[in-house]
């Protein structure tokens, strides 16, 4: 089985969802509701870490892609994807609750960035 996932954040309106493209049309995002070949915790998180992304404007905002890392014994860390500065005013306060609603290490990432939620 899968222990890790990476997918795009893909942002329709206020709608977000989960994406990855066919190699035959790369260009159209295709939605992944589900990840059958990824870990049991991978699957549990997703739409839960979707949920999350959009109570929170601060969290969603500029977010491009997310990896899954999953461990057998169940711990996950959520990597948090973004074309824009993560130290921003309100997002590791935003991150920290999600973090701790979905019992996940988080990692946001920007260009020069990183900010470690554990």
């Amino acid at each position: 089985f899968r222990m890790r996932a990476e997918f795009r954040v893909w942002h329709d309106g206020d709608r977000s969802y989960l994406a990855m493209f066919d190699s035959d049309d790369p260009k159209t995002p295709i939605e992944v509701p589900a990840f059958p070949m990824g870990s049991e915790r991978i699957n549990d998180l997703m739409p839960r870490f979707l949920e999350e992304i959009g109570k929170s404007e601060v969290i969603r905002r500029k977010l491009f892609q997310v990896n899954f890392l999953t461990t057998r014994k169940g711990d996950a860390l959520v990597s948090m994807l973004y074309h824009k500065p993560v130290k921003t005013e309100g997002w590791a306060e935003a991150a920290e609750e999600m973090r701790q609603r979905l019992g996940v290490s988080i990692i946001g990432r920007s260009r020069k960035q990183k900010v470690v939620l554990e």
